[in-house]
């Protein structure tokens, strides 16, 4: 099975000796989760483009959805935790923090202080990103862009927007709005895993038509309801075969799977691990890494 494609560039012969590297993953399947790392004196940006992903960062985890970003502190540790890296396509970029008596990207040394303070001070690691993003991530990977002096100025002008561009996301909320309707259709989705839910059930807690729903559950949750619903059924089943005497099949109409094929089939979509084979390595002392 193809797994997708990633793209990376160095900038070792940029003249941009801040940017570590930037990169695209476009995974066309699910991949093993990403362990705990830190980048030792540079941020991380990470910015999703579409799917969903769970990172996690001075233990807490974060669900992201399509136009989030995901920023991390110079060595601070992140991973994906027990979640493998989904379906999804994303960009990122290693940024070497400004060391005292240094600049950042070129910067005067009072707009490089000012920069440094404002990613220093970001309301969180996830952010709502903007779209001039991706086309700013594209720049950055131009094949041709570190060829001559003008380049590396298209480069260089690139990079300072994008640190720019996600420094204005922090301003903004550090995450989606969530209006009172989608919340009570989350709330009620989260109360009844044991039972079928489907979009009208959602739409009508939510007092709005289907095609609405679908619409503003996507916009504000960054992914649909359905997918909400099957992450949420899986984080719960992770919990109940923890408690390993509790049969797998029994575990699946708890959480009103029609059958337990079908629930095996989700599980591993989720988690790239079968159900049996979750048990026996709880049942073995294999205990899944936390974010």
């Amino acid at each position: 099975m193809k797994r997708g494609r990633i793209v990376r560039s160095d900038f070792s012969r940029a003249s941009l000796d801040d940017v570590l590297c930037v990169g695209r993953n476009n995974n066309l399947a699910a991949i093993r989760p990403l362990a705990r790392h830190v980048h030792a004196g540079a941020f991380e940006i990470v910015y999703l483009v579409k799917g969903t992903q769970v990172w996690g960062a001075s233990g807490r985890g974060y669900l992201l959805g399509g136009n989030e970003l995901f920023v991390t502190q110079p060595d601070e540790v992140h991973s994906t935790g027990i979640h493998p890296v989904g379906r999804s396509l994303f960009y990122w970029i290693q940024l070497r923090a400004a060391r005292r008596g240094t600049r950042l990207l070129g910067l005067p040394a009072d707009e490089s202080a000012a920069v440094m303070r404002r990613l220093r001070s970001l309301p969180g690691p996830r952010l709502v990103g903007v779209p001039r993003l991706r086309d700013l991530f594209e720049t950055l990977l131009e094949p041709h862009a570190r060829r001559d002096a003008f380049a590396r100025a298209i480069l260089r002008k690139a990079a300072i927007d994008l640190v720019l561009s996600v420094i204005e996301c922090g301003g903004r909320a550090a995450h989606h709005d969530v209006d009172d309707d989608i919340r009570r259709a989350v709330r009620r989705a989260d109360a009844r895993l044991g039972e079928p839910i489907t979009d009208a059930a959602l739409a009508a807690e939510a007092g709005l038509s289907i095609s609405r729903f679908r619409t503003k559950f996507r916009e504000q949750m960054g992914m649909t309801a359905h997918e909400y619903v099957l992450r949420r059924k899986v984080d719960k089943a992770m919990q109940l075969l923890q408690d390993t005497r509790r049969r797998i099949t029994r575990v699946a109409y708890e959480l009103g799977f029609p059958s337990s094929q079908y629930f095996a089939t989700v599980f591993k979509r989720f988690t790239l691990r079968t159900p049996r084979e979750f048990v026996r390595q709880a049942r073995e002392g294999e205990r899944p890494p936390h974010v």
